[in-house]
């Protein structure tokens, strides 16, 4: 029987690639949600099929997946369970190649910008819905920690209480940007391996925010010197800080690129993070605002 011609849907790489970005992360995501083995891990790799969609075929591919996972997750999982993939996975994942990609190349400023603002925009969406319980959002994670603490039964953790729920949702904001930034990474290393990425991979170390950013936690701040007995303004500014530390980790890198044994510097850097995170991370985010008012050229050296 002789080949019938391509229809419109295999003749266009948007919708193909759109159609296996969107099954593959509904598949994903309802392996966690159904508690199948490894489900935990599957659940922080669900943004990857959108964003390779995106990275490979451009803003409107990473659209059509996400329409379609979402549709998918309505017909076999709970509205709730679509609200959180939405929420958590499939509207950053499209989001970050849509201000990525630009005619030029891939831009950085925006999709940076975008991982404190987005964050923050959950944070007052959450406190928005919390509002008519008891201490609203503050309270509910205080009585859940509290409930954490007394099921495991550790003794000496009760005075932490306050400062854990001042900088939990902060914990949480840096958690989830770290899954978004370590899925864009691993998608389009992938894709230009396959030779299947969209655009060149940009520059990480030479990324800047937009200069209107800085305003941003300048407010925040304000904030919350005002409103010190809200612990969810310190929560606040400490997401609007999680841009300054991606940029002081891209400053890291470039310094770290033109130093013999780089990966050896990279990898004592992340051991460093995880070990000593308290005075790390602060490090890290004076760096990001000192490349920020004075950027310096790219130093010479392999990419890390």
């Amino acid at each position: 029987m002789a080949a019938q011609p391509s229809g419109p849907i295999t003749a266009e790489p948007r919708w193909l690639a759109a159609g296996a970005g969107g099954f593959l992360a509904a598949a994903v995501a309802l392996w966690a949600m159904r508690g199948l083995p490894g489900g935990t891990l599957m659940l922080w790799l669900a943004p990857l099929p959108i964003l390779a969609a995106g990275l490979s075929a451009g803003p409107l591919a990473a659209i059509g997946a996400l329409l379609l996972s979402s549709v998918l997750l309505w017909a076999f999982a709970s509205g709730l369970s679509v609200v959180f993939f939405l929420a958590i996975i499939g509207i950053p994942a499209a989001l970050l190649p849509i201000l990525a990609m630009r005619r030029d190349g891939v831009t950085l400023g925006l999709p940076m910008a975008a991982l404190g603002i987005y964050p923050l925009a959950l944070l007052i969406w959450a406190a928005l819905a919390f509002a008519e319980h008891p201490g609203g959002l503050a309270g509910v994670m205080e009585r859940m920690l509290r409930n954490v603490i007394a099921l495991l039964d550790m003794p000496g953790v009760e005075p932490m209480v306050e400062l854990l729920v001042r900088l939990k949702a902060a914990l949480i904001a840096f958690w989830m940007s770290a899954v978004w930034v370590a899925n864009a990474v691993m998608a389009q290393r992938l894709l230009t391996r396959f030779g299947m990425a969209a655009l060149p991979a940009p520059g990480w170390g030479s990324a800047r925010l937009p200069g209107w950013y800085a305003v941003l936690p300048a407010l925040a701040a304000g904030f919350w010197i005002v409103a010190q007995d809200d612990p969810l303004a310190f929560s606040a500014f400490l997401i609007l800080l999680l841009p300054f530390f991606w940029q002081g980790l891209a400053g890291v890198h470039r310094r770290a690129a033109a130093l013999q044994g780089r990966r050896f510097v990279i990898a004592g850097y992340y051991l460093a993070m995880v070990i000593f995170l308290q005075l790390m991370a602060p490090a890290t985010v004076a760096l990001g605002l000192y490349d920020q008012w004075v950027p310096r050229a790219p130093r010479g050296g392999k990419p890390t």
